[in-house]
């Protein structure tokens, strides 16, 4: 990325898409045309790199599994300053609204989508940078927190300082800002956790639990009995650990089903299976239920989606 001060400059939605695209190197991002031009300020400071972004409607889909090539793992903390923007990430998803700010994980699935305009500043962090000892930073992802509020603050005020004076920076400073950001970063970690108190622990089983259910969509009798079995702990238990991110297991267990299924949908190498193989696949066993399920999720029909995505 190095350093870039950019904004569209286009008469249609195309050239808006390709400019931006261009630039940014976001191919799983989606523009609409609704007149707000896209802007984007910032660069790399060392390892870490920092933005203003200004969007009009936009929505992300990152299917992707594992990590982007030419990088390591990455945590981008997003400060919403105007506007609103919808977050979703691991079967959870949080509303970020202005003088808010949130974290989550670019090395997995996430979708992210607003309609209407939203003006945010970002950091994006190399996990290897971070001391998960210090900041347990499982704990933090997609929860909601106030900017304005203890250290976060100060690392917000950084960070729009870092982003306004990155240009007239040498390299060896700008390697020295993205330094002190990152241990701002640790240190807002550290005080939310100080704050929330005690939640290390659930974190970690709702992670298993997660990579669990994930092992096992094909299982059209996966359900908490068996999770709870595996985990090797009571089922009251393990509502207690999904209540505190406002999700049930068994939600949970069907969003992750019909997230999967989205991306074997748009696979080039499930071409030859019909919509009903793909579903049943992923632990559903009624295609209607599976429609009507990915409709609700999407707003669209699988067999409308696959046309669509096909097109493209």
């Amino acid at each position: 990325m190095g350093l870039i001060d950019y904004s569209t400059q286009s008469k249609n939605l195309m050239e808006k898409h390709s400019q931006w695209h261009a630039v940014t190197g976001q191919s799983d991002m989606r523009l609409y045309d609704d007149g707000v031009e896209a802007a984007i300020r910032g660069g790399d400071a060392g390892a870490v790199r920092i933005c203003r972004v200004s969007l009009g409607r936009h929505r992300v889909l990152n299917e992707n599994m594992g990590l982007r090539k030419g990088g390591g793992r990455q945590f981008k903390f997003v400060f919403q300053e105007a506007g609103e923007c919808v977050f979703e990430q691991d079967s959870r998803q949080v509303t970020l609204k202005p003088n808010e700010w949130c974290m989550y994980d670019k090395a997995r699935p996430y979708h992210i989508h607003n309609d209407g305009f939203s003006r945010q500043l970002a950091l994006m962090l190399p996990v290897d940078d971070v001391r998960e000892d210090l900041t347990r930073w499982e704990d933090h992802l997609l929860r909601v927190y106030p900017i304005f509020e203890g250290i976060g603050h100060i690392l917000h005020d950084s960070l729009n300082a870092s982003i306004v004076e990155l240009a007239s920076l040498p390299e060896a400073s700008r390697y020295l800002v993205g330094k002190t950001l990152t241990s701002l970063a640790e240190l807002t970690l550290l005080d939310r956790a100080g704050i929330g108190g005690g939640t290390s622990s659930l974190a970690a089983l709702r992670n298993r639990v997660i990579e669990y259910i994930d092992r096992n969509l094909d299982d059209p009798e996966l359900d908490i009995d068996g999770i709870a079995a595996a985990m090797q702990c009571s089922k009251r238990y393990l509502h207690k650990v999904f209540a505190e991110y406002g999700q049930t297991v068994s939600k949970s267990i069907w969003d992750r089903r019909i997230e999967r299924s989205y991306v074997d949908l748009l696979d080039p190498a499930m071409v030859d299976r019909t919509i009903t193989d793909i579903a049943f696949a992923r632990g559903f066993n009624d295609s209607h239920h599976f429609s009507r399920t990915f409709k609700r999720r999407y707003h669209v029909t699988p067999r409308d989606f696959r046309r669509v995505g096909r097109s493209d």
